[in-house]
């Protein structure tokens, strides 16, 4: 193992004081020239190398940024993390990346860790299940910033950041204060960010994603309650434990449903049981409009169009995959209404309408050419 110098050592070769080869390593002006080429000559030939470490604590300042994911297997997050990287090496920080192997266990070690490393904020992708949430606030309650990345925590108020990669789109959560920063003048960051990773990008205030939240929350919880025949206690531990549609209640796993707190297995078997029998009533219903409404057999394969959707579309004249084919994003967007579909998710729906046009194109090019 190689043995660098101290400031010690080379203090007592030299024959100065400390406090001089400090101030000659770090280049002060109170020096005098001819000591401070003395002292970069002794630093190298006696192997000296600054510790980075002391010198940031003197600073108050550790230079190093912490990050913690759920897992490696996944591509997603080594991905994240070599753009993590990339962005703070170039500021000078370096990255402690830690793994929680989705155990909100290793998690709380990981922040120990990171926070008594003395890191300047924490990139934290939360467990699946189970959450910190109390040492997260603890955390930032104690200066080192969390942003929440993929997976938040809904119960902490902190920066949040999550990458839809089926749809394209990235939305992030600031504090209301820095919002204006984030977006710059006219919306020039969003628009650049946008053009520079070809995605939507939206930003929203820690309040309006509040207020996004609960709206979204009230309109789940009435499925749930209407659908389920449940009260508005059940539905919003559905809502807790991640679940937004019925057909997750109807397809996922009887255990998970009863390891639910204040459920048991025979309560989630009654659930499962209504899920299932509210989805086959719902198909039923949705086979005998479509007939009446004369909908397209082909308009139902579409990706990214629900039921309710496609009723929509039927009763507005759209009934086959042309009508839908010819329409453009802004046209399908209005026709189904404010926050059903973002720009990008229209996009893609109908250029899936669209590809059987292409499929056609080729065929009767293959067609000329025998």
């Amino acid at each position: 193992m190689i043995k660098h110098a101290t400031i010690k050592d080379l203090a007592q070769a030299l024959g100065i004081s400390k406090s001089t080869v400090s101030r000659a390593l770090a280049d002060h002006s109170d020096v005098k020239p001819e000591t401070k080429r003395l002292v970069l000559e002794m630093a190298e030939k006696m192997n000296y190398r600054p510790n980075p470490y002391a010198q940031n604590l003197i600073r108050r300042r550790s230079k190093v940024i912490g990050v913690v994911v759920p897992e490696f297997v996944n591509s997603f997050f080594p991905r994240i993390i070599i753009q993590i990287q990339k962005v703070f090496e170039k500021e000078g920080f370096n990255v402690l990346i830690t793994q929680s192997g989705e155990s909100a266990e290793i998690e709380l070690k990981n922040l120990h860790l990171l926070e008594n490393s003395m890191v300047e904020g924490i990139i934290l992708s939360v467990t699946e299940k189970d959450r910190n949430d109390e040492y997260y606030r603890r955390l930032i309650d104690n200066g080192i910033p969390i942003v929440f990345f993929n997976r938040p925590s809904n119960e902490v108020e902190a920066s949040k950041v999550v990458i839809d990669e089926e749809n394209n789109r990235i939305e992030a959560v600031v504090p209301k204060e820095q919002f204006s920063i984030a977006i710059g003048r006219r919306g020039q960051n969003v628009k650049l960010a946008s053009q520079l990773l070809n995605c939507d990008i939206d930003v929203l205030t820690e309040e309006q994603e509040a207020e996004r939240r609960s709206n979204e929350n009230k309109v789940r919880s009435q499925r749930f309650m209407e659908a389920l025949d449940v009260d508005e206690m059940i539905a919003h531990l559905l809502i807790a434990e991640g679940f937004s549609t019925v057909d997750e209640v109807a397809l996922v796993p009887l255990h998970e449903l009863a390891e639910i707190e204040g459920f048991d297995e025979d309560i989630a078997t009654e659930l499962q049981d209504r899920a299932k029998e509210f989805i086959a009533k719902r198909d039923a219903e949705f086979a005998e409009k479509s007939k009446t409404l004369g909908i397209d057999d082909t308009l139902k394969t579409v990706t990214g169009l629900d039921q309710e959707m496609i009723l929509t579309l039927a009763e507005k004249g759209v009934k086959t995959l042309d009508d839908l084919a010819d329409l453009a994003a802004d046209e399908l967007i209005e026709m189904l209404g404010e926050n059903t579909l973002s720009q990008t998710e229209a996009n893609k729906v109908i250029m899936a309408a669209r590809e059987h046009w292409f499929e056609n194109e080729g065929q009767e090019g293959g067609d000329e050419r025998k």
